[in-house]
């Protein structure tokens, strides 16, 4: 019985890693993509400004 309780513990503190972890890995990308974004339209953005002004 205590090797079945101990099993069943094993799996949902690993099932709830998998879970928890999971999200924090796809909040992340999900973040870094973003970022990525705002970056790119910045750059984006600065090189227009700099054709306008330069006329």
């Amino acid at each position: 019985m205590t090797i079945f309780g101990l099993s069943m513990a094993f799996k949902v503190t690993a099932g709830l890693l998998f879970t928890f972890l999971g999200i924090g890995v796809l909040v992340n990308v999900l973040l870094m993509v973003v970022a990525v974004k705002i970056l790119s339209e910045r750059q984006e953005n600065r090189g227009l400004e700099e054709e306008r002004v330069t006329g």
